[in-house]
């Protein structure tokens, strides 16, 4: 932390651990809501570095820019060592295929990119799909920081379109038990039909899947959702 004297210094206060640090990580959204340019980050993290861990593109903001204002804007975090994610644009890339996906994480890359988040809070993406995208990141030497989604429509705009935010349940159990559908699943299923319309109008229906031995686009549907009874019957 700054060796400079702080204002009201005689406070005392929990003090953060040098960076990189591994508790009490700072991360703020850059473009999303709201326009975050070159000059308004050089001036944020001037101020307030010694207390940002990372930045994250949300949205798919970068998308809009420039690549080298991406690459200056990656440089400028990297100044004051501070991470920067790609946030959750994956979910728009896999409809274009696995070799969109591929593109994008060699870019990735190439912009300095310190981490990519996979995400699947609006579209969803299989197990085995995640799983892949993750070993590809890490083969890249970047950071992957899968998103486990416990709510279904948030964020992005979706409430303009009249779609409903929906919780996951997720019960446990010691005992194996067949799958089951609540009629909250149920709605949470024809939402994600709605979504995918959203998602993939332009491109015939089709999202990105991959397993061990082939890849290839396939026409989703929305499977069942899996519960588990737990030992406390909630």
């Amino acid at each position: 932390m700054s060796s400079e004297s702080k204002t009201f210094d005689f406070i005392q206060l929990e003090h953060l651990p040098d960076k990189p640090r591994k508790t009490g990580i700072i991360e703020f959204r850059g473009p999303y809501y709201t326009p975050v340019t070159y000059g308004y980050l050089n001036d944020l993290l001037d101020d307030w570095g010694e207390y940002v861990d990372g930045f994250k593109f949300a949205g798919g903001s970068m998308r809009l820019l420039d690549r080298d204002k991406t690459r200056k804007m990656i440089q400028l975090c990297h100044k004051y060592n501070v991470y920067v994610s790609t946030g959750g644009f994956v979910e728009r890339v896999i409809v274009q295929g696995p070799e969109a996906v591929d593109r994008y994480l060699d870019e990735c890359k190439s912009l300095e990119f310190d981490m990519v988040e996979v995400s699947s809070g609006l579209a969803s993406i299989k197990l085995e799909d995640k799983v892949a995208i993750v070993k590809q990141v890490q083969k890249l030497g970047m950071k992957a920081k899968p998103e486990v989604s416990m709510m279904i429509g948030a964020g992005a705009g979706t409430h303009i379109v009249g779609y409903k935010t929906k919780m996951r349940t997720f019960r446990t159990s010691p005992r194996k038990q067949q799958p089951t559908s609540t009629p909250a699943q149920t709605s949470s299923c024809s939402n994600q039909r709605a979504s995918r319309k959203t998602f993939l109008r332009a491109n015939g229906g089709k999202m990105w899947s991959r397993n061990s031995s082939t890849s290839s686009a396939t026409t989703l549907g929305c499977s069942k959702p899996q519960t588990r009874q737990s030992s406390n019957g909630t």
